[in-house]
């Protein structure tokens, strides 16, 4: 995943999934679509005030069929 796809992601409405504190940092897990219609898991978190990606991943069929589902809700 690139950059510009992680951004595309966060500002396509992405559905937050998870929430965690690992070693004193937030981190936040988001299922998103990229405008190209990949549908990504990303891992990220806020430092010194700035979004920085973690990790990111495909999602699986459950999450992808979830994430349909959330769109056509909006």
């Amino acid at each position: 995943m690139s950059q510009d796809e992680f951004e595309e992601l966060l500002q396509n409405e992405p559905l937050d999934l998870e929430y965690e504190t690992e070693t004193g940092e937030e981190r936040y897990k988001s299922l998103g679509a990229t405008r190209r219609g990949r549908v990504l898991v990303v891992v990220w978190t806020a430092r010194r005030g700035r979004v920085r990606a973690i990790t990111a991943y495909p999602a699986t069929r459950r999450l992808r069929a979830l994430y349909m589902q959330h769109r056509s809700e909006r």
